[in-house]
């Protein structure tokens, strides 16, 4: 937390004037929609499954993954965990269209896509070697998730908030 704090603490002080680039807040708010589609469908598929899968065949195999004991976490879908996530995102893009000098915010988006990106990995590690298949949809999920840490880290880069 104390690192959070020194990280939103430089941006106030250094850069509190600056404001975020609109393709930013574009492409945020576009992540958080798609990761909404794409969470909620997965969500939809955990409680009525149906093996609506567009890449189905070889390893890609959405059903076994969704219907695997790895699906949820104390009974909650894993997918709900995303879907949570991804409307957090919109959220904050939404309100970053209107406010757009908030640079501070980088570092709640670099900890909320960081621990995406993580979660999505150990995901991926779960479905190749526990489950034996990949679910194209939880794929997607990450590239969304890869995809908001990097340009995350660009605009903290461009912004020279730490040494990224």
């Amino acid at each position: 937390m104390a690192i959070y704090t020194k990280l939103v603490n430089y941006i106030k002080e250094k850069h509190w004037k600056k404001t975020l680039p609109k393709w930013f807040l574009v492409l945020g708010l576009l992540i958080g929609i798609l990761g909404m589609f794409d969470a909620s469908f997965l969500t939809y598929e955990y409680y009525h499954p149906s093996d609506v899968c567009p890449l189905h065949g070889g390893i890609i195999n959405c059903g076994k993954v969704g219907s695997s004991q790895y699906a949820a976490i104390w009974h909650v879908p894993v997918a709900v965990l995303g879907l949570v996530y991804y409307l957090c995102l919109s959220l904050i893009f939404s309100y970053l269209l209107y406010k757009k000098n908030l640079a501070e915010v980088l570092v709640l988006l670099l900890v909320l896509a960081t621990v995406a990106v993580l979660f999505s990995l150990w995901l991926l590690y779960v479905q190749i070697a526990l489950i034996g298949f990949l679910c194209s949809y939880c794929l997607g999920s990450l590239l969304l998730s890869i995809i908001m840490l990097i340009s995350d880290i660009y605009l903290m880069h461009e912004y020279h908030v730490a040494d990224f």
